[in-house]
């Protein structure tokens, strides 16, 4: 229940046999049972059998970055999923997640400045997260400079996952008022 089958549902009846071929149940759990039906036969059903999840195949960014300002960190922090074939995160999966941002056509830009914590206000960030429980959450990442179409690339061995695009633009600058006027000594 709740499971959704992957590949062809119906197929030709040739010579009295129908061969379903790359099925596939894309959720974790045991009991699944798969039903057969044809308008002119009775319906069959297979017998009861378990998914499990395998073994991390991809990273899959669950939270975008939102809302970036020059210097500050990201209104909200990216997290990341290790997720295995059947998209199934994987609760056995630990490890240092890495992170870079790329601009439009892939180069590889500065992400922060990551040994001055505090610069511009915002806190020192981090360039990898752990994940734990295949999850990992971020925290203080920020891009010091202005530009369009960045994305964050997550890596770890050869698992990778790539944020949205997404544009990094200055706010209208503040106006400074004097409340007081310096007075001549």
């Amino acid at each position: 229940f709740g499971a959704t089958l992957g590949g062809p549902s119906a197929v030709a009846v040739v010579l009295g046999i129908a061969q379903f071929r790359n099925l596939l149940v894309k959720k974790e759990g045991s009991c699944f049972i798969l039903r057969f039906t044809h308008v002119w036969i009775t319906a069959e059903v297979s017998e009861p059998f378990t998914v499990e999840i395998g073994a991390a195949d991809r990273m899959a960014v669950m939270v975008q970055p939102k809302n970036p300002r020059p210097g500050y960190p990201f209104e909200i922090q990216p997290a990341i999923a290790v997720l295995d074939a059947g998209d199934n995160i994987d609760p056995a999966f630990s490890g240092a997640i890495a992170v870079a941002v790329e601009n439009s056509v892939g180069t590889v830009v500065p992400l922060c400045s990551f040994n001055t914590p505090g610069t511009l206000g915002a806190p020192g960030c981090m360039s990898q997260a752990q994940a734990i429980n295949g999850l990992s959450t971020f925290a203080g990442l920020r891009v010091d400079t202005a530009g369009v179409n960045f994305r964050l690339k997550f890596t770890f061995g050869f698992l990778t996952a790539v944020s949205d695009p997404f544009d990094v633009v200055a706010n209208d600058p503040y106006i400074l008022n004097i409340d007081q006027q310096p007075v001549a000594s």
